[in-house]
């Protein structure tokens, strides 16, 4: 798949890596392209952060080598908590251009039936822990299709949820989720691998990107990490 912006030729997806770059450089157009890219190495500004029932967050300034800014949210110990990055508004119309969300996550430990918690990671217009009525994105939990990773495309509270196939695992995990220019197919990428792809219950919605962890069951406190969050959409119509 290849964009042309009048000059050049910037390849998009070329196999499992994202890739956007000009004669060795990378090259992008205000005109035609929107990008975030945070590596949450300094205090988390640019991000709306929630939490509840004692859940907190906050960033790690020395991170692991080869991972510079780690954002951590944790739960506490009242077996409710949560705690979410994301942002501001839900503000991105994930039609108009290929739209591209990724970050690499670490869970720590995993879900299980005494200390149940559940995982998102993409696109959604709630912040508070739960799903809300619109999105597209990942879903872990210990309790759905044996603690594989879900790939959910949720339009006004009816959804799709697809097995990957893939079982969650401790340790990072790096997730994309690619839109297609006109929003009628989704592919969910695992450590740069397709997964899955879903066509239908896609959001019309305005949603904004978000990560967070949610504790259902137990009192040990849970630890969800982010590294990063990358956005881009090359805009189908130039501004």
């Amino acid at each position: 798949m290849t964009y042309t912006n009048g000059l050049n030729i910037l390849p998009l997806f070329n196999g499992s890596k994202v890739v956007a770059y000009n004669e060795g450089f990378l090259c992008v157009y205000p005109t035609n392209f929107f990008e975030v890219y945070d590596d949450f190495v300094s205090p988390i500004n640019n991000w709306n952060q929630n939490t509840g029932n004692g859940g907190s967050t906050n960033y790690q300034t020395q991170s692991p080598s080869g991972r510079p800014g780690i954002w951590k949210g944790t739960t506490g110990t009242s077996g409710t908590g949560y705690a979410t990055i994301q942002s501001f508004e839900q503000n991105f119309n994930l039609s108009g251009g290929q739209f591209y969300f990724e970050t690499s996550i670490n869970i720590p430990v995993l879900s299980t039936s005494g200390n149940r918690f559940t995982v998102l990671a993409g696109f959604c217009d709630s912040y508070q822990g739960t799903e809300g009525n619109n999105g597209i994105f990942f879903l872990y939990t210990d309790a759905t299709d044996g603690g594989n990773w879900q790939a959910i495309t949720y339009a006004s509270d009816v959804t799709t949820s697809t097995n990957t196939g893939v079982a969650a695992v401790t340790g990072w995990t790096k997730l994309g989720i690619l839109i297609n220019a006109t929003a009628t197919s989704v592919g969910y990428y695992i450590n740069g691998t397709l997964v899955a792809t879903n066509t239908t219950n896609i959001p019309t919605a305005d949603c904004g990107c978000v990560v967070w962890v949610a504790q259902s069951a137990g009192s040990t406190s849970v630890t969800l990490e982010s590294d990063y969050f990358w956005i881009y959409q090359f805009l189908t119509n130039t501004r």
